[in-house]
């Protein structure tokens, strides 16, 4: 399964290998954790908001991972990609 995202400001492509929300701030931070490195791909106001982010992520993967289990990606329609893109807060 190979998902990429890109940041909310637009600046960062970046495979998906171990992506998680990072609570300890004001802000919730989800990121992406490659090779020692953090990249932070988008910033919620409220850890519930980041969640459904996080939710989504899980549900596109999900997509993915069955259209594999059954010979072709099965992806969403409306965007057909393998491109996520974080939303705005």
């Amino acid at each position: 399964m190979e998902l990429w995202i890109r940041s909310q400001d637009k600046r960062i492509l970046q495979k998906i290998d171990n992506i998680y929300l990072d609570a300890n701030y004001e802000n919730k931070r989800i990121c992406n954790y490659v090779d020692d490195y953090k990249t932070e791909l988008g910033t919620y106001k409220t850890k519930e908001r980041a969640l459904e982010v996080l939710d989504e992520i899980q549900n596109k993967i999900n997509l993915i991972n069955l259209g594999y289990d059954f010979g072709s990606p099965m992806i969403d329609l409306k965007n057909p990609t393998y491109i996520y893109q974080m939303p705005e807060d």
